[in-house]
């Protein structure tokens, strides 16, 4: 378990099977398994692993800009529902209330607006 940087756990398995196990890892960590295993993977395994690995690191460390921060604060304040402002501005949930938490008391936002778009948003907070 301390090899693969987390817990791992038995898998269930069919009879005349041997035993499997799973495990869960994700970041660099993960990255770091993937590089290892390249060697025995096939040519579709590589170049999809090639790709994972691009994408990975283009995401950068999680750090998101001033603005979309403040855009984050802006939605919420004007009580935009946290569903609408993950696809408003195509981030994660948890990147959501991770800008929002100490910085705006709780709400809870019973109805969602379908017609909700950062322009009418943002006329709406003027």
């Amino acid at each position: 378990a301390e090899l693969l940087g987390g817990k791992v756990y038995p898998a269930p398995v069919t009879d005349n099977h041997r035993p499997q196990w799973l495990t869960q890892v994700k970041g660099s960590i993960a990255a770091s398994w993937a590089m290892t295993l390249y060697p025995w993977l096939g040519i579709r395994r590589r170049q999809e692993l090639r790709d994972g690995l691009a994408q990975w690191r283009s995401q950068g460390n999680g750090v998101i800009g001033r603005g979309l921060a403040e855009a984050i604060l802006a939605h919420r304040a004007a009580r935009v529902s946290q569903a609408d402002i993950m696809r408003l501005l195509r981030i994660s949930k948890s990147s959501v209330y991770r800008h929002t938490r100490g910085r705006l008391p709780r709400i809870r936002v019973t109805k969602r607006e379908p017609t909700a778009t950062p322009a009418a948003i943002s006329s709406d907070a003027d």
